[in-house]
Formats: structure tokens, C-alpha cells, sequence
């Protein structure tokens, strides 16, 4: 499950996205202080932005998803390597032992911990296919996958600048400045009611 939380939470918000591109309504299109010549336009370009933006995103879910269900960290001793109980393991060429099987050979369950100046093994990881997948999607290498989900979610920033700007240019920077510094005068100021009192009697 911890593998897929990323994409899960990535497609939920790829498909709030895409419902408010297509209804052109809710908070993501909620603005004050619009300047008048934009004020029919403004749902218009953001939506366009929206639509692109979840697009993307649902994109890299699916090479995110792909690339977790396909592929995974396996390791291979680069030097032999003789555990407490002195099981010994030859280096590999392969990428051969999860990382759960490697928290096995190393640190065997009831065997002693290694003494002090006991060597300590040398290894590395790399991603493989997972075991039962190799003929899943046999053309789709990790490398693939990865540059995929990687160009999609780089991609997408370029619709979320668009949103951004396009607020900017359409927001009169004046009009903001007077309602801001309203608010700010109006929170600065405690009512009069708050210091009547009832008389007593």
C-alpha cells in the first residue's frame, strides 16, 4: 500500500482537476478584484489550464503505478559475505535478494548480534522486475517507465505557472490594495458594542 499512497493521492487531486476543469466551477475558480476586460475570460483560460494540468497528472499516475507494480529494489553482495551464523553468500553479478531477504541474511531472527570488528557486508541495489512479472509489459524497461513518470509531473508544471500568471495579469493590483487595506482597517477596530456594558441595578 505505502508504494501506491504517492499515485493514489496524485490521481484523487488529477481527478478533482479535471471535475472543476470540466464543470468550470468551484474554488478553483474563485477570484475578487478582476479586472473588467477579463472578467468574462478568466473561467475560460483557467479551465484550459486545469484540463492540461490533471491531464498530466493522470499521466504520471499511471507510469507511477506501472513503475510500482513492475519493478522493485533488489540486491546482490559485491564481495562474499559470511553472516553470525555462518551462512556464506558469493557476489553476483544479478541483482538477487529483496530488501526483506537481505534483512534476513544479514541480520538472521534469534541469531546473536555481530561482535565488535565482525565484517560488515558490502552491497548494492538496483531495480529489477518483480518476481511473476517478467512477461508483464516485457518492452517496458524501469529506466522507461521512470523518465516517463518524470517528464510528465516536469510537464505539468508548466500549466500550473499558466494558472498562476494568468491570475496575476487578470487581478487589478489596485482594486486588491484597497480591498486588503479595508479588511486590515476594518479587523484593526473592535466594535463600540463591545464596550457597552449593563448597567447594574
Amino acid at each position: 500500500m505505502g508504494d501506491y499512497f504517492f499515485s493514489i493521492l496524485l490521481a484523487a487531486i488529477a481527478v478533482y482537476l479535471l471535475y472543476s476543469a470540466i464543470r468550470g466551477k468551484g474554488r478553483l475558480f474563485q477570484a475578487e478584484n478582476l479586472k473588467e476586460k477579463y472578467k468574462d475570460n478568466f473561467v475560460k483560460v483557467l479551465r484550459w489550464f486545469y484540463l492540461a494540468l490533471s491531464i498530466l497528472m493522470l499521466l504520471n499516475t499511471a507510469a507511477s503505478v506501472t513503475n510500482a507494480a513492475l519493478f522493485e529494489t533488489r540486491y546482490r553482495f559485491t564481495e562474499s559475505y559470511t553472516n553470525v551464523l555462518g551462512e556464506k553468500y558469493e557476489s553476483t553479478v544479478d541483482f538477487k535478494y529483496t530488501a526483506e531477504e537481505m534483512n534476513k541474511i544479514i541480520a538472521p531472527e534469534g541469531a546473536p548480534p555481530p561482535t565488535e570488528g565482525f565484517p560488515p557486508p558490502k552491497y548494492e541495489g538496483g531495480m529489477e522486475r518483480k518476481e511473476g512479472m517478467e512477461d508483464v509489459l516485457p518492452t517496458l524497461s524501469y529506466n522507461l517507465v521512470y523518465g516517463l513518470s518524470t517528464g510528465f509531473m516536469i510537464a505539468s508544471i508548466l500549466p500550473l505557472i499558466g494558472v498562476f500568471v494568468s491570475i496575476n495579469i487578470m487581478t487589478d493590483k489596485q482594486k486588491k490594495k484597497e480591498s486588503q487595506a479595508k479588511a486590515a482597517g476594518n479587523a484593526s477596530h473592535m466594535p463600540s458594542a463591545a464596550f457597552d456594558f449593563d448597567e447594574e441595578g
